[in-house]
């Protein structure tokens, strides 16, 4: 399963958790994060880091809409 979850920003408890509960599930998981610096400390956590336009950004949409096709997420 490819989760995507955008501004991931300080949300290290939720990625954790999410990590956790696949575990127990035995669920193959991979988290995606979102930010629009590398510096959110939630990226950290996360298996795959991409780099995306602020949300007012016009471009914002498009670019998940390509990454979550690119990626082959299951949830955003």
């Amino acid at each position: 399963m490819q989760i995507l979850f955008t501004s991931v920003g300080r949300r290290v408890e939720l990625i954790q958790e999410f990590k956790s509960a696949a575990e127990r599930l035995d669920i193959d998981l991979t988290i995606h994060g979102t930010d629009i610096t590398d510096t959110a400390p939630a990226l950290a956590f996360c298996d795959k880091i991409h780099i995306v336009p602020k949300i007012r950004d016009e471009r914002y949409i498009p670019v998940l809409s390509e990454l979550c096709a690119q990626e082959q997420i299951d949830l955003l």
